[in-house]
């Protein structure tokens, strides 16, 4: 027992470091971008944040940087990485392997607001209506 509160605890330092390094290379990015812009443009942000603009290119970076991690920015950008990727790898696989998924999640693959609008695009493209019939005149 002891062994596996052990393990589990190692499981969640390395998965935390992971976190950890995926935060930082997001933030690496968002320094790279905001050292693309201007002084003025960034002192503009600052003020538009309501915080003070500083005098340094670097000072006004960071400062940014720090507002990104707390109103969780960073935290949404890595959310969107992690759906992106899974998006991929769903993506990647093949059919019977999606609806057999989706049968071990108890989910409906028949979506019907994802049916609606690939008819709608099929009909778009053929110049065809599916399925409509005619009506029948009192």
């Amino acid at each position: 027992m002891v062994q596996k509160m052990l393990d589990y605890d190692a499981k969640q330092r390395e998965e935390l470091e992971a976190y950890e390094a995926k935060v930082q290379e997001v933030v690496a990015k968002k320094k790279e971008e905001l050292q693309a812009k201007t002084g003025a443009e960034l002192k503009g942000m600052l003020t538009a944040e309501g915080l003070p603009a500083g005098v340094g290119k670097e000072d006004r970076i960071q400062r940014l940087v720090e507002v990104a991690k707390k109103s969780g920015q960073i935290d949404k950008c890595l959310a969107q990485a992690s759906h992106d990727a899974r998006r991929k790898e769903l993506e990647a696989m093949e059919k019977s392997d999606l609806l057999k998924l989706c049968q071990q999640k108890d989910a409906d693959p028949f979506v019907k607001e994802v049916l609606v609008e690939r008819i709608l695009s099929y009909e778009d493209e053929s110049g065809e209506t599916i399925g409509k019939k005619a009506r029948a005149s009192k």
